[in-house]
């Protein structure tokens, strides 16, 4: 085997590793994305949480949510209690 024919197996043996390793690299770093995403979304839906946790125990706006939910619920009885009268 000539040298030029070795450095030219080296050069592709090379080549192929450095492609490998690129490829780990990719996959590693979407890996990585994906936790970040995944952290981030967590943190919002705690943000989330805590809002509505704290806007639930203010007495007000339980009155005001129960009431808009008792007239969602009650309008059509209303309305059937009302036609046949």
């Amino acid at each position: 085997m000539s040298a030029a024919a070795r450095h030219s197996e080296q050069l592709a043996r090379r080549f192929e590793l450095l492609e490998l390793q690129a490829q780990l690299q990719r996959v590693t770093l979407a890996a990585t994305f994906s936790k970040w995403e995944e952290q981030r979304s967590a943190f919002w839906l705690g943000a989330l949480a805590r809002l509505a946790l704290g806007l639930w125990s203010t007495p007000r706006v339980r009155w005001v949510f129960l009431a808009a939910l008792a007239q969602r619920l009650l309008r059509p009885l209303v309305k059937r209690i009302l036609r046949r009268g």
